[in-house]
């Protein structure tokens, strides 16, 4: 990297990787989000899920989850837009309160459905606690950004939308990594085409192959890691904030004279007092690689066979 795009990457704040990794990641949501909530809820039973549409309750309360869910995963990315914001903020309002509401029903059915099955999921209690406590996340991520807005407090608002887009990211990346794992042919293939005769569950519908180390485990990261990335994030921007809020004291003196505004033009000069969008900016760029390599190796690997998670 030379030092000119150093000396780039520290005094503007790059937004393409953002959209970069956004086009990436829905790149694979928007068949994900067609082959889960169209097929395998409206059209057939998920096999994943067995035995869930027996009962209408919890079919109603599972159904309700995912095309809530799917509700914000389409409107979540458009409540970051510059554009939208300047040109429509009565739209960006009013689908912000939708994404919300969605989000908040969303991690209520979600809990519902837990506290029915007895918190006994296909993966077992392990399973069926830390689905519940992503769900917790996830709604309280929304309600703290729904809070805040309606407090005016603008800066928090966005702390917050980003933390609760993490968590509305975060279902779908968890059927993400499990194909990145595939690919790397680091998880079990199935056995038969069926992927329903391939599981082998119990009367609780608690299924073999979600017992295994890597599902324990997965159970928990797939909505931790995306909310330790958005933490990470607000941390950075809260410190641009901070540089932000020095550089603002800096341009302006306490006294109007001619010796402080000698001393403003003099620091403008020496670069002092700049706002650094080094470490933010490589976030991003590090974040639209990971996105578009992944996804596409996703894509390559399903496409030659190749991935023991694709079935």
């Amino acid at each position: 990297m030379t030092r000119l795009s150093i000396s780039a990457l520290k005094s503007k704040e790059l937004r393409w990787p953002w959209i970069v990794l956004n086009i990436a990641l829905y790149t694979f949501c928007i068949p994900w989000m067609i082959s889960v909530i169209i097929f395998r809820y409206y059209v057939h039973e998920d096999p994943v899920l067995p035995g869930h549409l027996d009962d209408h309750i919890r079919s109603f309360f599972m159904v309700g989850h995912i095309t809530l869910g799917g509700v914000c995963l389409i409107c979540y990315p458009m409540q970051f837009s510059q554009s939208i914001r300047k040109k429509w903020p009565e739209f960006h309002r009013w689908n912000g309160r939708v994404s919300v509401l969605c989000a908040v029903l969303t991690s209520v059915c979600g809990l519902v459905f837990i506290c029915l099955k007895r918190f006994v999921l296909v993966g077992g209690i392990n399973m069926g606690i830390a689905f519940f406590v992503a769900g917790l996340v996830f709604g309280g991520c929304a309600i703290m950004t729904g809070y805040y807005a309606k407090n005016r407090d603008f800066v928090r608002h966005r702390y917050w939308a980003i933390r609760s887009y993490s968590q509305i990211l975060a279902p779908m990346m968890y059927r993400y990594w499990y194909l990145v794992v595939g690919g790397l042919r680091l998880y079990p293939e199935s056995e038969y085409d069926d992927v329903v005769r391939a599981l082998d569950c119990n009367e609780d519908d608690v299924c073999s192959a979600f017992l295994q180390a890597f599902d324990a485990i997965h159970a928990w990261t797939y909505f931790i890691v995306p909310l330790i990335f958005a933490e990470l994030f607000v941390y950075l921007l809260k410190n641009q904030e901070d540089e932000k809020n020095n550089v603002d004291d800096e341009m302006v003196p306490k006294d109007v004279d001619i010796e402080g505004v000698d001393k403003v033009i003099s620091t403008e000069e020496r670069g002092v007092g700049e706002i650094n969008f080094l470490p933010i900016n490589l976030l991003g760029l590090t974040a639209a690689s990971c996105g578009v390599i992944l996804t596409a190796f996703i894509y390559v690997t399903s496409a030659l066979g190749t991935n023991t998670a694709s079935s």
